[in-house]
């Protein structure tokens, strides 16, 4: 299945700030066809209120919402689809619940993780990290140019970079076998976001 995107955005409202929603009317005006709401900290009903708020604006722009592990608020709202993450339900469960059409992206950190994702029944996964990246403790492991591409050759199923993916090195992991690129820091940063989309799009090809 292809996902039908080549940017996956994820959210963060903590770097985004007062701005968030206005970010992603932006970015969604942009171009972006799909994005993760990532926001752990905040309570189910805190998470619902923003989601929908999120998905009024989605609306008017065509974009997929997937969220991150709440399959409830998946459901209620009638999102695309959900992320699941190693403390996630397995995807194979989330796909009896949510149906054949819900999208499932499935984080992973290794061959034998993607191997995984893929035997039960993930659409996608993101691949990281692939360099330093702010998001990530420092001495956290790094996947190597080398494993990812190894990774990326053998998937049955669309990988995306994650970690640490900038302009600078998006064409990279793409030459090296990635579907697309995922990250934060370029949605969320307030600054220069539509120029930055615009040279991303030419970078993937597409958003």
């Amino acid at each position: 299945m292809n996902p039908g995107f080549k940017f996956y955005g994820i959210t963060d409202r903590k770097q985004a700030g007062e701005k968030y929603f206005q970010l992603l009317e932006e970015a969604f005006r942009s171009g972006i066809r799909c994005i993760q709401i990532r926001e752990k900290d905040l309570s189910p009903v805190e998470l619902y209120r923003l989601s929908k708020r999120v998905q009024l604006i989605a609306e008017r722009y065509d974009v997929k919402i997937l969220i991150n592990d709440r399959i409830d608020i998946a459901l209620s709202l009638g999102l695309n689809g959900v992320h699941l993450t190693g403390n996630s339900l397995p995807a194979d469960r989330v796909r009896m619940i949510l149906g054949k059409k819900a999208l499932i992206g499935v984080s992973a950190h290794s061959e034998s993780e993607v191997t995984s994702s893929t035997r039960l029944g993930a659409d996608f996964v993101v691949l990281g990290p692939v360099a330093p990246s702010p998001s990530k403790p420092a001495g956290h492991p790094i996947l190597s140019l080398e494993e990812f591409r190894s990774i990326c050759q053998h998937a049955p199923i669309p990988v995306y970079a994650l970690g640490g993916v900038t302009l600078a090195n998006a064409k990279i992991f793409l030459d090296a076998g990635a579907a697309g690129a995922a990250g934060i820091s370029l949605l969320m940063k307030a600054e220069g976001l539509a120029q930055r989309l615009h040279d991303l799009k030419i970078i993937l090809g597409s958003l």
